[in-house]
């Protein structure tokens, strides 16, 4: 079987971000997007699952779960910088903070319209928000065969993980 390898947008990051965008970009059933994510799905591993794991998760750098760096010196506050910490797996930050997020701004959004255009305004953003969060995860959209791949690989790799051990 020949893949496809010539996508109308790729979208890079499993966020609620990239989630979002990837989502409203097919929802024509035309357009074909290529998701890329540099981590696995971890759903299932505990220290993902059990909150309790959440400090051990925010002491600790786990490279399987994490993308870590320094910022960039800010001007508005004394040249100082920034670690910042984001989420390097399928669900992205939203899978180790408990699936939380925080829609952006009504002003954010004004920027995004005026960047992106009317897709993006406030209002049609927010709806899409709102559809997501009651999204159920099925689909009748063959593209989402490769991240059902990807799926079976990560539980391959799941018995490497030291807390599956016990």
């Amino acid at each position: 079987m020949r893949k496809n390898l010539t996508y109308d947008y790729i979208v890079v990051g499993t966020g609620p971000a990239g989630a979002v965008i990837a989502k409203t970009l097919t929802d024509d059933h035309q357009t074909s997007v290529l998701v890329l994510e540099s981590g696995g799905n971890h759903d299932k591993d505990t220290p993902i699952m059990d909150s309790t794991f959440a400090p051990e998760l925010e002491e600790n750098f786990f490279p399987n779960y994490f993308w870590q760096g320094e910022g960039v010196p800010q001007e508005g506050i004394d040249d100082r910088s920034f670690e910042w910490t984001t989420g390097r797996l399928l669900g992205g930050g939203s899978s180790i903070n408990g699936e939380q997020y925080v829609r952006p701004t009504t002003e954010v959004l004004q920027k995004w319209e005026r960047l992106l255009g009317p897709l993006w305004s406030p209002e049609k953003a927010k709806r899409r928000f709102k559809r997501l969060e009651h999204y159920n995860g099925k689909t009748t959209n063959k593209m989402h065969a490769a991240i059902e791949e990807e799926s079976a690989f990560a539980k391959r790799l799941k018995r490497l993980q030291p807390w599956q051990a016990s």
